[in-house]
């Protein structure tokens, strides 16, 4: 019984150290802690996430101007820049001067990068771009009925740089003809 009683009053000292955070010894210095390692971004990585969300914005910059009769074209500058922001400026130009307004969405899919430059910050990109949703309206709300000169679903190539001005990606090339069903 004696033995059974010093065991538990071994424990019982012992969790009272644990407790009260003494570490048993007359130092009052905390244990030192061994810091987590931060896991290391890959900057390819990085590079082509950035590029794919600069396209993603762009597609969705100008269904939104779109949505809204192309009355304010600036948007369509928070993602591309140079020829293509001027290309999408001047469709928007002319949808607005016949009062016409567009509707739906891009759907955009099967994203890969095929060349990235962590140097020089620049991915040039796939991407599986679906206009089939995306609709043309006369002033009336009625459809204009186009006819396709460009695949309405096909594979676009792109070209997105690092915009050291803006602090951000921008889509600098883009081939809007496709020529890749997908």
């Amino acid at each position: 019984m004696r033995t059974s009683t010093r065991i538990f009053a071994g424990i019982t000292v012992a969790a009272a150290l644990v407790l009260s955070g003494c570490n048993g010894g007359d130092s009052t210095e905390k244990p030192t802690e061994t810091p987590t390692p931060t896991p290391t971004a890959d900057p390819a990585q990085e590079a082509q996430d950035e590029a794919f969300e600069a396209i993603k914005g762009m597609h969705k910059s100008f269904d939104d101007v779109a949505k809204d009769g192309w009355k304010d074209l600036g948007p369509l500058d928070d993602y591309a820049k140079g020829d293509v922001a001027d290309a999408e400026k001047e469709f928007g130009t002319q949808y607005k001067e016949k009062g016409q307004f567009g509707t739906g969405e891009t759907v955009l899919s099967d994203y890969k990068a095929s060349d990235v430059d962590v140097t020089e910050k620049s991915v040039d990109a796939k991407v599986c771009v679906d206009t089939t949703q995306r609709k043309l309206h006369n002033s009336d709300g009625s459809e204009v009925k186009l006819k396709p000169q460009i695949p309405l679903k096909a594979v676009k190539t792109y070209t997105v740089e690092f915009d050291q001005v803006k602090d951000k990606w921008m889509v600098v090339k883009y081939d809007s003809a496709g020529d890749e069903p997908c």
